[in-house]
């Protein structure tokens, strides 16, 4: 079954919060709707359910030449997602390839792969090895776009041809416009339609207790709870990925 537009969450939102004016006049307009859907999925992806997704490098950008250590890519390359971690690297011949073929390379932490690559800080570094075996990850602010964060990703010997990064990236949705396509499945997108039902309803100051908990009252409590509880991130890909303490 076809994935739910954030047209069609909104509105079965708008039954669900009884804001389904026929003649659309609506207690909540549609920016403002599409902010509150963006608030809903960006918790709801991050503390409820989150879907992997492996991303080419003509996506990302994670393409090397020979000589280079680091490449730095945007963390909204996952069109509606934005990414929050990644579960695996893998090299690739292809920039192309959405799907991993060779074996994740080790991930380690940026300090021990700068131990790794032994920088003199005077001498470049050879590009002598034909493979990789360790990567690593940090976020970073662009240089050159106040207020715009960035995926620094580094790799481990330092390659002496061209090859690429396939990812599988794991975050949080944000739609850009309302008729974007979140990646959720149609059961969460349910659920999503009634938290968002339920923000609206406390924006039109709904008076009744009673109506707020009906709207929620379908929903399975531990999804109510991670949204509201105060849980954990346990959806995203770093909760699943080894970090060694050397």
């Amino acid at each position: 079954m076809a994935q739910r537009t954030g047209t069609a969450i909104l509105a079965l939102a708008r039954v669900y919060a009884q804001d389904n004016d026929g003649a659309n006049n609506f207690a909540v307009g549609a920016s403002d709707a599409l902010l509150l859907l963006n608030d809903v999925l960006m918790r709801f992806t991050t503390h409820v359910k989150s879907k992997d997704k492996y991303l080419a490098a003509t996506t990302t950008g994670l393409s090397f030449s020979s000589g280079d250590v680091y490449k730095d890519m945007a963390d909204n390359t996952g069109a509606t997602m934005r990414i929050s971690e990644f579960a695996s690297f893998h090299p690739s011949g292809s920039s192309s390839l959405t799907f991993p073929v060779a074996p994740p390379l080790e991930r380690v932490t940026v300090e021990e792969i700068i131990e790794l690559l032994q920088y003199d800080g005077d001498n470049a570094l050879a590009a002598a090895a034909s493979e990789w075996t360790h990567v690593a990850a940090e976020k970073a602010q662009d240089v050159t776009a106040a207020g715009v964060e960035k995926w620094r990703v580094w790799a481990d010997p330092v390659i002496n041809r061209t090859r690429h990064l396939t990812v599988n990236a794991a975050g949080y949705t944000q739609l850009a416009q309302i008729s974007d396509i979140p990646d959720i499945e149609e059961v969460d997108a349910n659920h999503v339609a009634r938290l968002l039902a339920w923000e609206m309803a406390r924006l039109k100051k709904e008076p009744s207790q009673a109506f707020l908990d009906s709207i929620l009252a379908p929903m399975p409590k531990e999804v109510v709870q991670q949204m509201y509880g105060g849980a954990v991130a346990s959806a995203l890909a770093q909760d699943r990925v080894d970090w060694r303490d050397w």
